[in-house]
């Protein structure tokens, strides 16, 4: 049928259709499609998938000042060996593409979930997708909380609760607290 391109032979569209398959940036696309596109993508991925965000280093000054309301939170520690189901991201200088006619679901979600930029590296992060439920409070196994590291800049009415949720629960986390170095844009614990 030569409603597609009635300018062009058949072995000619065939061949236009391969390339467009085989990759996403040979040809122009309408910008009406790529935000129709982008939209159902996004609601997609915001109503269907939760991300929980973890990270390998918990002394990085500038996580907390991202992370927790300007050092005022807490950063809590957990057994690795209870998310085996936890991905390193890749850093990468370009944004990953994706291509809905030849990715599987699965793979352009990894592609769009497992990526950021390079100039995120620092945070050495790992993420766990929740696909059932969606983005939703995260159920821990009890046995996964191994510590809590409160804030340099945590007021002590939150210190004091923490303290006291850490000894009622069955898991007995350790608390320490954090502190901003005097001489040097770091943190110690």
């Amino acid at each position: 049928m030569a409603k597609y391109r009635p300018e062009m032979n058949r072995e000619a569209r065939q061949k236009e259709a391969r390339l467009k398959l085989s990759d996403p940036n040979s040809y122009p696309r309408s910008p009406e499609n790529l935000s129709k596109f982008r939209e159902m993508y996004q609601e997609t991925v915001t109503s269907k998938v939760g991300v929980m965000c973890i990270s390998e280093i918990p002394d990085d000054i500038l996580m907390w000042s991202h992370y927790s309301d300007s050092h005022k939170g807490i950063c809590i520690v957990l057994d690795r060996k209870f998310l085996p189901t936890a991905h390193p991201v890749n850093y990468e200088k370009s944004r990953p593409t994706v291509n809905p006619i030849i990715d599987t679901p699965e793979v352009m979600l990894d592609r769009s979930m497992f990526t950021k930029s390079d100039h995120w590296f620092y945070e050495k992060e790992w993420r766990v997708l929740q696909y059932e439920r969606g983005a939703s409070a995260y159920q821990f196994p009890e046995k996964i909380l191994v510590g809590i590291l409160l804030g340099a800049q945590i007021s002590e009415e939150n210190k004091l609760l923490v303290h006291q949720w850490a000894e009622q629960s069955p898991s007995k986390p350790w608390v320490k607290q954090v502190f901003l170095s005097p001489t040097e844009f770091k943190i110690t614990i």
